[in-house]
């Protein structure tokens, strides 16, 4: 027999969903953007966007936007993330998989530190 819900869990799936939209609505001043053309989503950025939304949500970190792109130019590096924060050049990274998410936030995103063997991409604002 199935476990009744209690308010208190629908309070927290509320909650939940509440804050998996927040990282979607472009809220944050940091702006992760994961590209998903055809090309992308084939190579794994379905993946790669639900472990950063995952993440974020898990570490319960605030002021960052996951958003969705097409196509990056280079198919070959797909699926590609480019994180974009205020005055700092935008930087693009290649050939991403779920495992590399947590890196990227705790060093590039929160630390202030460039992955630069991921690299494949970088534009000075």
């Amino acid at each position: 027999m199935a476990k009744k819900m209690t308010l208190e869990d629908l309070k927290k799936i509320r909650e939940d969903a509440q804050r998996a939209a927040k990282l979607r609505e472009g809220e944050g001043s940091i702006k992760v953007i994961v590209h998903m053309g055809t090309t992308g989503i084939a190579a794994g950025a379905r993946e790669v966007i639900a472990a950063f939304t995952l993440e974020l949500s898990k570490r319960n970190i605030t002021g960052v936007t996951v958003v969705q792109s097409g196509d990056f130019i280079l198919e070959s590096e797909e699926p590609a993330v480019t994180v974009v924060k205020p005055n700092e050049p935008k930087v693009t990274y290649g050939r991403m998989t779920p495992e590399k998410v947590s890196r990227i936030l705790v060093e590039h995103i929160l630390g202030e530190r460039i992955i630069e063997e991921w690299v494949v991409a970088k534009e000075e604002e």
